[in-house]
């Protein structure tokens, strides 16, 4: 009914394929110290029959679903337990859009910067971060229910969490 108010989320009657490996690196150390490296290869298609919608056949990729993800991270203690400094790269290719053309997203790299802690003495803990610090502005895929097929994400955004517990 396109009166309706009500979604429903179906699985697509079209068979798909779907294969992919992720690696990370990692490595921990006592004093708080990480490093981590991150990259996963998905390839995610229609499965096509001579039968199959004439597009399915020229491009099978299945749609918002990116063939790479790669990340690094890393955390470094200021103060131990009262501060560390982490950052954040990571890189996402591009997504289709739709069905009927080959049009994708770009590609986006975000860079992330956080400083947190603990205070013990006072039950505190806190996050300040910085987030997207390039300001890169980048789209990812909504639900049909919405009137754009794109959502342009946050630019630079900052955020603080304090949190408080008492015995």
């Amino acid at each position: 009914d396109p009166n309706s108010f009500t979604q429903r989320y179906v699985n697509s009657p079209e068979s798909a394929f779907l294969a992919g490996v992720d690696f990370e690196l990692r490595r921990e150390w006592r004093q708080g110290w990480m490093f981590s490296a991150y990259y996963g290869y998905q390839r995610a298609q229609y499965l096509t029959t001579p039968e199959s919608d004439p597009l399915l056949q020229t491009n099978p990729r299945l749609i918002n679903s990116p063939e790479h993800l790669a990340s690094l991270r890393g955390v470094v203690p200021v103060v131990p337990e009262l501060a560390s400094l982490a950052a954040r790269v990571n890189l996402e290719a591009p997504r289709r859009i739709d069905l009927e053309s080959d049009v994708t997203t770009r590609p986006a790299i975000t860079a992330d910067v956080t400083l947190s802690g603990n205070i013990r003495r006072f039950g505190v803990g806190y996050v300040l971060g910085v987030y997207n610090i390039t300001d890169q502005r980048y789209d990812y895929l909504t639900s049909p229910s919405y009137f754009g097929k794109l959502s342009r994400q946050n630019g630079r955004t900052v955020l603080m969490n304090l949190t408080v517990q008492y015995p």
